[in-house]
């Protein structure tokens, strides 16, 4: 588990709060110890002294009794008297110790002590009470009384058992006093060992706590200077680890955030460089495709207007030609004016309908194409057609072969226009076809939409050319020194095919090169109700 510095702080400051504490308690408690064993060392030397003084007096006492028998008189009676006075004081000294011994070790004091205190006193008193046989018999003169009675007090019943626990007593005493000066140099011994263990303890913990304080403080700088130098080195993708909740967790998330927020940022100006990037790359792929097309455009409006000057030139040179014919030769006959109107007027038609046809393109173009629909059948149109053709494709040994359906397949057109389709298409087909071959109609229904397509075997188209085919003017690289034509044959069939919602296509039979042959096929819809009005 990690800490945070104010917690590292919190856990250190009572650590020696405790240690102190503990210190303290252990310093009182010894002190308590030792100043409790040295009063009552000071007892114990108290009641040694007090059973010394008894001994002295009590030696004294019976050296006195022994001079009185001897001399027979009772001199020094004085001091006599202060023996008895002073073995009692002293006797009342022991007392007194002893009771304030007791007094001082509580219930761990020896009541075998004060009994045999009780017996030396007791034995004192016959002393004392002897003492007083041997005066008053030596003050009656009666001698052999007296020494009878200090026999008796200096025989081992009284004077040696006296001695003796006297001397027990005094040694008992002098035993406790060693032993209590063996516990005060315990005590001062145990005193100086634990200071030194608390001192000690109180050092290590806290050069242990402050090393992991400061290498917990140093591992989490380093993970801010790691997060600087990888923002310094522009990778804001870096993050401060804030598992720790600590003094630096705000600063950490303070960090985290900027870091995001720039690294968003950095993205939104990556994206807008890059769509920046596309849409400069589009607007140029944009502007080089409208360039190409302007100029296709350019060359096709000079391919257009080459191909128009050209187309209408034909034309009007040849009516130019029949009217100065007409006008220059004077003897002209009504018979040669009605052939050269005849060949104006195949021109002026001619002219016509290539302006038509070019109108009826551009209107296309722009979505306006005339149209009249009616609803008829359309296999008969088309058989006719393919009729009117066959007898034009016999002149050259070539064969229209026509696969209809038995039922009526009924569609909403404009017939005319219509016809102009197939009429162009079947043209196309025998024009471009080699002799002695076959064209195919094939006519069928969908649910929806009606199916023509026109095969031949003839020069067909490179693969490459199908796409152009349906431009104006365009004519095939097999194609266009085959024929004549105005190359707006094509281009005028897709815009009615479109006009009326349909569409058409040309195809060669192969993608190789031409010579193969292609296919035409047109699809139109259906009418809704399958009845023809016409």
């Amino acid at each position: 588990m990690q800490y945070s510095l104010k917690q590292r702080f919190a856990i250190t400051a009572t650590t020696l709060f405790l240690l102190v504490c503990l210190a303290s308690a252990a310093l009182l408690y010894t002190a308590q110890q030792y100043n409790f064993y040295i009063e009552q060392s000071v007892r114990v030397q108290q009641v040694y002294s007090s059973y010394r003084s008894v001994s002295d007096h009590t030696y004294r006492k019976l050296s006195a009794l022994g001079q009185i028998v001897e001399e027979n008189t009772l001199n020094n009676l004085n001091a006599r008297y202060g023996n008895k006075e002073a073995l009692r004081a002293a006797l009342s000294g022991v007392r007194r110790s002893i009771v304030a011994k007791f007094a001082h070790l509580g219930d761990a004091a020896d009541v075998v002590e004060l009994e045999h205190f009780n017996k030396i006193e007791l034995l004192a008193q016959e002393i004392i009470s002897g003492s007083k046989l041997v005066r008053e018999a030596v003050e009656k003169g009666q001698l052999e009384a007296a020494v009878v009675a200090l026999t008796k007090l200096r025989s081992f019943e009284v004077e040696g058992s006296f001695i003796r626990l006297i001397d027990d007593a005094i040694d008992e005493e002098l035993r406790k006093v060693r032993k209590t000066q063996l516990v005060v140099q315990d005590l001062n011994t145990l005193l100086s060992q634990l200071l030194g263990l608390i001192f000690f303890c109180s050092i290590f913990f806290g050069a242990f706590l402050l090393f992991t304080t400061w290498r917990a403080l140093t591992r989490r700088l380093q993970t801010f200077e790691s997060a600087t130098g990888a923002y310094l080195a522009g990778n804001f993708s870096a993050r401060v680890d804030n598992n720790v909740k600590d003094e630096f967790s705000g600063l950490a998330v303070a960090l985290n955030s900027m870091a995001s927020e720039v690294e968003r940022q950095r993205q939104r100006e990556k994206n807008t460089q890059e769509n920046l990037e596309a849409i400069i790359t589009s607007r140029t792929q944009e502007l080089r495709t409208s360039n190409e097309k302007l100029e296709m455009i350019s060359e096709t409006r000079k391919q257009f207007l080459a191909d128009i000057s050209h187309e209408l030139r034909t034309p009007l040179t040849i009516i130019q030609g029949e009217v100065d014919l007409a006008l220059r030769e004077p003897a002209t006959t009504p018979e040669q004016f009605r052939t050269a109107f005849r060949r104006v007027k195949e021109q002026v038609l001619h002219t016509a309908r290539f302006v038509q046809d070019l109108l009826f393109v551009a209107r296309a173009e722009d979505g306006k194409a005339p149209i009249h629909k009616c609803t008829m059948s359309i296999v008969p149109l088309i058989v006719d057609i393919c009729e009117d053709f066959a007898v034009i494709a016999a002149q050259n040994n070539i064969n229209i072969v026509s696969r209809y359906p038995k039922n009526e397949i009924v569609a909403n057109v404009d017939t005319s226009k219509i016809r102009q389709v197939f009429t162009i298409l079947l043209d196309n087909a025998v024009r471009y076809s080699y002799q002695n071959s076959t064209i195919e109609v094939d006519i069928r229904a969908s649910k929806t939409a009606l199916i023509v397509e026109i095969k031949d075997t003839g020069i067909g188209l490179k693969y490459n050319e199908t796409s152009q085919v349906f431009s104006r003017f365009y004519r095939g690289s097999e194609g266009s020194g085959k024929a004549s034509g105005t190359g707006l044959g094509l281009p005028v069939a897709k815009a009615i095919v479109e006009a009326h919602a349909g569409t058409i296509t040309l195809q060669g039979k192969s993608q190789g090169e031409a010579g193969e042959g292609s296919t035409a096929t047109v699809t139109l819809p259906l009418a809704l109700n399958n009845e023809a009005t016409q």
